[in-house]
């Protein structure tokens, strides 16, 4: 009898799908940093905000009779201003009013600050209570309008023409001419600006042969 020896053969099996799940990690991460990579690259050629001033000033008029008044700025919060750079204009229909910040209150350490509010009166008849007034206030720090309102609106930038009512004969509405009987013209006159006159209405009686 024979003896045969069989030789065996040994295989071994490769699971490839740990490779490919090993491959596929790699390059999701790859991306995953390119990606973030090229935003903050993005990012960082943004350019920021520019300096800019934050505050908040509100302004108001304490009138003192119906031509005169004092126009005030309260610092409400916020950033200070300098007061050496920061500049007013007060604007009453057409005519400009330029003011410092030392015309209405003394800065605190060289600035305004919350909390100081600004006065300055006008009087001369330069505030009339019928004239458009504006408050601007620049920062010239920044170069920036800090704030523009209408703290009073008008009746228009240059005034209004005065409203003339009908003319009335006192005491009964005729007029005699017959030398003895007297005889007055009211006329109502109404003015927004309050510039007219009391010369500025007159009554012609040539046709009445009165004058």
């Amino acid at each position: 009898m024979t003896n045969r020896r069989i030789g065996l053969r040994t295989y071994k099996k490769v699971d490839r799908r740990g490779v490919s799940e090993v491959i596929g990690t790699i390059l999701l991460l790859s991306m995953t940093v390119m990606v973030f990579s090229g935003i903050i690259l993005f990012v960082n050629t943004l350019t920021g905000p520019g300096d800019q001033t934050y505050v908040n000033l509100v302004p108001s008029i304490d009138r003192t009779n119906p031509n005169n008044g004092v126009v005030y700025i309260t610092h409400a919060g916020g950033q200070p201003l300098d007061a050496s750079r920061t500049s007013i204009i007060i604007q009453v229909n057409s005519s400009n009013f330029p003011l410092a910040v030392t015309d209405g209150l003394v800065p605190s350490d060289g600035q305004w600050v919350t909390g100081q509010r600004w006065a300055v009166p006008f009087t001369g008849n330069q505030l009339s209570q019928n004239a458009t007034v504006q408050v601007m206030v620049v920062d010239g720090r920044t170069d920036q309008i800090v704030l523009f309102a209408v703290v009073q609106r008008g009746v228009g930038i240059g005034g209004a023409f005065p409203i003339i009512g009908n003319a009335v004969v006192i005491p009964d509405g005729h007029v005699y001419n017959t030398g003895a009987h007297l005889f007055r013209i009211r006329v109502v006159a109404v003015d927004f600006d309050n510039d007219l006159p009391k010369t500025g209405v007159s009554v012609s009686l040539g046709n009445l042969g009165c004058g």
